[in-house]
């Protein structure tokens, strides 16, 4: 399994945004090379949309899973207010909820109940360490 993103921000969320980006990427790309999961024939790619409510119709949720390239697409929106004024742990778990929800979608590329739930528990831990480390950033400071 691979995984790749990008994402649709609003300018005033989009520092932080790619911030939590690049750290859960960082963790993922460490946690997906093991071989439990580096066996698993699918791909991830992750664009989340983060914009302001006057920018919702224009950017909207597009998830897809695209069989030929064994790809579950996912973009779905995420919660703007959270990503501009909320905590770095409450901005982590929104952008990890957004890939979640989709996760069970990987059983329409052919992974198994017990592979779905191996790659959920993957999220909780990337999700753990990537709160910790945004906070002892902020403790270092």
């Amino acid at each position: 399994m691979k995984y790749s993103y990008a994402a649709e921000v609003d300018i005033q969320v989009a520092k932080r945004v790619i911030a939590i980006a690049n750290r859960v990427g960082d963790i993922l790309d460490r946690e997906l090379a093991k071989p439990q999961f580096e066996a698993m024939p699918v791909d991830l790619g992750y664009v989340p949309i983060v914009m302001a409510e006057d920018s919702l119709e224009t950017y909207k949720a597009r998830t897809k899973v695209r069989l030929t390239k064994r790809l579950l697409d996912s973009a779905p929106q995420l919660p703007f207010g959270i990503f501009l004024t909320g905590s770095d742990e409450e901005a982590v778990r929104a952008y990890l909820n957004g890939l979640r929800g989709d996760l069970p979608k990987l059983a329409r590329l052919g992974l198994r109940k017990d592979e779905i739930a191996s790659v959920f528990s993957l999220f909780d831990r990337v999700e753990d360490e990537a709160i910790k480390s945004f906070l002892y950033e902020a403790d270092s400071l």
